[in-house]
């Protein structure tokens, strides 16, 4: 996630100047820098407003969640508020560096926001999805003219965003102090202080959006996909590929693979899909810790490149055209089954009893699972994919050795 926003220094242009001209030029671009803050600030202050007063505190009279849900979905949003406007009034009455350091402890309370905003997000979806009255309150709060057209999914991730763009203000703040100043170690610290609450809130930043996009493709997959949001499970590449069909006179069917960092999965077009976009039937899961790949051809003058993915009893052949995109399937494939391997060691026994698990498996697993979790419904997206491509040359070559293999 990038933060918005950038402050631009005039540190560069104060060579040549006297000692006077260079404090008179800082002292100038500083102020435009803390003008910026403030006005930021007030942006942002509106913003949590807005949550508080539109959102949170309706929801805490109308019932409409659980108890134990509200501080999930909402954290210490009010604390975070009150830091807000005592950052401010701190600021008008002294240095930037100084009103950071005062408040510098209270800004943990973003650390413990941005901890638990993944877990917060998660309710908010599987809330509205399994209930109507929040979910109709949701949009009607969102169609508000006071709340100009924002999100609450949106709102909430602000105080995420806060700490980053505050230090990247701070750090050209310090730029462009000289260190005989008074604020100078003040602002040095400031910088170092916030800079170990952003170094946290990024980590969590990271495993909010791989969140994001675990649930992206798990939606992708509908009610009868498998699970793919897990603990510990991150995403790392997605591709169409063509499969190349092992039995005589087959075809190659693109195929859209999604890898993790536990599992190779990969899908087909749903068929008769009434939505904008199409959903994939899973075809089947490949557990890493008993994958391996090869390269069957793909030589420098030639066209394309088949390799093969093999996992128990199942085998895969998949080409592309593009021997670039196929040297990066094996490389990244080959270093994910080597980091999967080399943390099994942490994990429980049977982990490493997983077999492949193709559609009919999948189902059931998905079923399974349901009865455990009740409350689970995924929402369906649909991404877009070609049709099916027939290579009548590799699958000629793909047929003899299949059965040069089998």
């Amino acid at each position: 996630m990038e933060v918005e926003g950038t402050y631009l220094s005039d540190a560069d242009s104060y060579e040549g100047k006297s000692d006077d001209e260079k404090v008179a030029k800082m002292q100038r671009f500083k102020s435009r820098l803390v003008d910026e803050l403030l006005e930021t600030e007030k942006t942002y202050h509106g913003h949590l407003e807005t949550i508080i007063k539109w959102f949170m505190e309706p929801l805490q009279k109308n019932n409409l969640l659980p108890e134990n849900v509200l501080p999930a979905v909402f954290g210490d949003l009010p604390a975070i508020y009150s830091i807000n406007k005592m950052l401010v009034e701190c600021i008008h009455k002294q240095d930037v560096g100084a009103a950071f350091m005062e408040l510098g402890p209270f800004l943990k309370l973003y650390a413990t926001y941005a901890k638990n905003f993944q877990q917060g997000a998660s309710l908010l979806q599987e809330w509205e999805h399994k209930s109507k009255q929040f979910r109709a309150f949701k949009e009607k709060q969102e169609s508000r003219p006071e709340v100009k057209g924002l999100k609450l999914n949106a709102l909430l991730i602000t105080p995420v965003q806060r700490i980053p763009r505050y230090k990247l203000l701070l750090e050209e703040l310090l730029e462009n102090t000289l260190s005989s100043c008074a604020d100078y170690a003040f602002l040095k610290n400031a910088v170092s202080h916030i800079s170990l609450v952003a170094a946290h809130i990024n980590e969590h930043v990271r495993e909010h959006e791989n969140f994001l996009k675990c649930l992206a493709i798990q939606n992708c997959f509908g009610e009868d996909g498998p699970k793919i949001i897990a603990p510990g499970r991150t995403f790392i590449k997605e591709g169409q590929l063509l499969k190349v069909s092992s039995k005589k006179g087959g075809r190659s069917h693109e195929r859209m693979f999604f890898l993790f960092s536990d599992m190779l999965l990969y899908g087909k077009p749903r068929p008769l899909s009434l939505s904008e976009k199409q959903l994939y039937v899973c075809c089947c899961v490949l557990p890493l810790n008993h994958c391996t790949v090869n390269t069957v051809f793909g030589q420098p003058d030639s066209n394309g490149a088949l390799f093969t993915i093999s996992c128990k009893e199942e085998l895969l052949f998949l080409y592309s055209e593009n021997q670039d995109e196929v040297r990066d399937w094996i490389e990244v494939m080959q270093k994910a089954i080597r980091q999967y391997q080399q943390k099994r060691g942490t994990l429980r026994k049977e982990s490493s009893a997983k077999q492949p698990l193709r559609r009919a498996g999948i189902v059931k697993a998905r079923k399974d699972s349901a009865k455990q979790h009740k409350y689970l419904k995924e929402a369906t997206t649909q991404v877009t994919t070609r049709s099916g491509v027939n290579t009548s040359s590799i699958v000629l070559m793909a047929c003899f050795i299949s059965r040069h293999f089998q």
